[in-house]
C-alpha cells in the first residue's frame, strides 16, 4: 500500500499541474485558484494517506487492514470537509471550481493508477 499511495500522490501531483497549466492558458484564468485549492484537497489526501501507510508493516491482519482503511477514509474526507470549508469561506473562493478541480484531479489519477499500475500477482503467468 505503501508504493500505491505513492504512485497515487505522484499522479495527483501531475495532474494536477497539467489542469493548472492548462487553466492558466484559457479564458477562465481568474478562477485558477480555486481549481488550485480544489486539486490542494486532492493531494492532501494522497499525503495522509501515504503518512498512515508508511508507518504500518508491509504484512498486516486482514481485521487491521479494514480499521486502517476505515480511518483513512475517515480522515481523508473530513480533510475535503474542513478545507472546502476554510477555503469557502475565509479565502472566498468559488466552491464550484474548488470541486472542479478537486473531481477532477481524483478521478483522472485513480483512472491513472488503475491503467498504468500492474499489481504484483495480478496476472496468472502461463
Amino acid at each position: 500500500m505503501r508504493e500505491i499511495s505513492k504512485k497515487l500522490l505522484i499522479f495527483q501531483l501531475v495532474v494536477s499541474i497539467i489542469i493548472e497549466g492548462i487553466v492558466l492558458l484559457s479564458p477562465y484564468k481568474p478562477y485558477w485558484k480555486s481549481l488550485l485549492a480544489g486539486s490542494t484537497m486532492s493531494c492532501a489526501m494522497a499525503f495522509f494517506a501515504w503518512v498512515i501507510f508508511w508507518q504500518m508493516p508491509k504484512v498486516i491482519r486482514a481485521k487491521t487492514f479494514y480499521r486502517i482503511m476505515l480511518l483513512c477514509e475517515a480522515i481523508k474526507w473530513l480533510i475535503v470537509y474542513l478545507l472546502s470549508v476554510i477555503f469557502m469561506s475565509y479565502l472566498k473562493l468559488m466552491s464550484l471550481w474548488i470541486l472542479i478541480g478537486f473531481s477532477v484531479v481524483y478521478i483522472t489519477s485513480y483512472g491513472l493508477l488503475l491503467l498504468l499500475v500492474r499489481q504484483n500477482g495480478s496476472r496468472t503467468q502461463r
